[in-house]
């Protein structure tokens, strides 16, 4: 649908669409978070560090299946954007800036490091690799299908573009729990969801997600 097509249908239809798209957003979160949360109910920490790929790919099929009700916002942006040496040379560039701004950020109102503990204790039992599956891989993918495919897709059509990606951001920033970082989160969610709409693919911010994952991850083992 077209940004803001709902505010011009009868109300019955409109509060369909919003309440299915609660539905939906409610089910890609709990898609994410449900092997996690039962992870941590179940196994010892050393226990969940392992088995965090598996969560992370269980969340991704999770996040497949609901997207597969709403496969017009889900998935039609798996496709290649225009120009795509310019979009994901932008996408990189920016992933590298964005990763100097937060270095900074964390330096001036933080404790001057990235990592809480959480990072690391993924990377001492998986080694990097696992850590850049579980952090920089599945969230690139699995997120920018929920946040700019999926909830975008139906916030513009419910609100118009620019309110439908500002609440995106919002979302984006939320669902990453409330913290020092929340602004940050917003900001990101802010590029990705422009990033999404200019190159009309999920494709380059899926790349730009992971670059910066993974140097949040690089950086904050150093």
């Amino acid at each position: 649908m077209a940004p803001g097509t709902l505010r011009h249908v009868r109300a019955d239809v409109r509060t369909r669409f919003v309440s299915r798209t609660i539905l939906e957003i409610s089910l890609m979160v709990a898609a994410i978070l449900a092997p996690f949360v039962v992870a941590a109910m179940t196994l010892d920490p050393s226990s969940q560090a392992m088995l965090a790929p598996i969560a992370s790919l269980f969340g991704g099929l999770g996040v497949i299946a609901v997207g597969l009700a709403a496969p017009h916002y889900t998935f039609s942006g798996l496709r290649a954007p225009d120009r795509p040496f310019l979009r994901f040379f932008e996408a990189s560039a920016a992933a590298g800036a964005a990763l100097a701004l937060v270095v900074g950020y964390v330096q001036l109102f933080g404790e001057g490091k990235l990592d809480d503990g959480e990072i690391r204790a993924l990377t001492e039992p998986l080694g990097m690799a696992g850590a850049y599956f579980v952090i920089a891989l599945c969230p690139a993918i699995f997120e920018e299908l929920a946040f700019r495919g999926l909830l975008q897709g139906r916030l513009r059509a419910l609100f118009g573009g620019n309110a439908g990606l500002v609440l995106t951001g919002v979302a984006f920033a939320l669902a990453h729990g409330a913290s020092l970082a929340t602004p940050i989160h917003f900001s990101l969610g802010l590029y990705l969801g422009t990033l999404r709409e200019r190159t009309g693919s999920l494709l380059p911010g899926m790349l730009f997600h992971a670059l910066y994952n993974g140097g949040v991850v690089t950086l904050a083992v150093q």
